[in-house]
């Protein structure tokens, strides 16, 4: 098997190739802050040499490094095909026996356990009976925004027709946002939302509406797509426009 990241913050390794959906809505749930200001820290990967890799493949393939992190999570089959996505919780450092953590509380799990504010028996003897740790009980999901729920359905699509142009998704390239706006001061709020984000952010006139164009460089993998489309979208809704889709250039992996 090939070496992971070398990285301080906790990896989530994907080893499970479907549900990609599941995938994409486990990324999202554990980059978005929840109502408190907190996320966790992960480094995402997603890579298909690690497909269908064990427990122990995964943890054997962790660099040696002083200042990494103390847990590992895993997106394995049962992540990807259980409500909540329980997340494999991996001890590095006394390899105690793995628990599951839903993706809405990994956030407490990652935070907590890297810098030893907690013990490992603090979430383990917590989990349930089928191992899985959750803060409170199981209750429907938020309801997603119909429209990143419509762009992220998209995308598989999309990554068929960037494939057979030889796309390489982990390249950097900008990625252009459009979305209209009948207030300009619904559309300057945006601009100001966004460009706090990183974002270049133009506005232009059409008709009796608003354009707003935003602009940031991204890779479009799987993580990166959800992210972004889901950061975006949230700004141009809570301000009152209309999200109207994305683009950016194929970057063709060398040969």
């Amino acid at each position: 098997m090939d070496s992971l990241p070398r990285t301080s913050d906790s990896l989530l390794v994907r080893t499970a190739a479907t549900p990609a959906d599941e995938w994409i809505n486990l990324v999202v749930a554990v980059r978005t802050e929840n109502a408190h200001g907190f996320r966790a820290y992960v480094q995402i990967v997603d890579d298909a040499r690690w497909y269908g890799a064990t427990e122990d493949d995964v943890r054997s393939a962790i660099p040696d490094n002083d200042e990494g992190a103390s847990v590992l999570f895993i997106a394995d089959d049962i992540t990807l095909t259980t409500e909540g996505s329980p997340v494999l919780v991996v001890d590095l450092q006394k390899g105690r026996p793995s628990f599951r953590c839903v993706a809405a509380d990994l956030w407490a799990v990652d935070n907590n356990l890297n810098i030893a504010n907690v013990d490992w028996e603090d979430f383990a003897d917590e989990a349930d009976e089928q191992g899985v740790y959750r803060s409170e009980p199981l209750v429907p999901p938020a309801e997603r925004s119909a429209t990143v729920a419509r762009e992220i359905a998209a995308w598989p699509t999309q990554v068929d027709a960037r494939r057979q142009l030889g796309e390489n998704f982990t390249a950097p390239r900008p990625v252009e946002h459009f979305a209209y706006f009948r207030s300009r001061r619904s559309a300057d709020a945006a601009a100001d939302d966004l460009r706090s984000r990183g974002f270049t952010v133009a506005i232009h006139r059409l008709g009796l509406r608003l354009i707003l164009v935003a602009t940031r460089v991204e890779t479009l993998t799987d993580a990166s797509v959800a992210t972004f489309l889901t950061e975006v979208i949230g700004v141009v809704e809570a301000r009152k426009g209309d999200y109207d889709g994305w683009g950016a250039n194929v970057e063709v992996r060398d040969a």
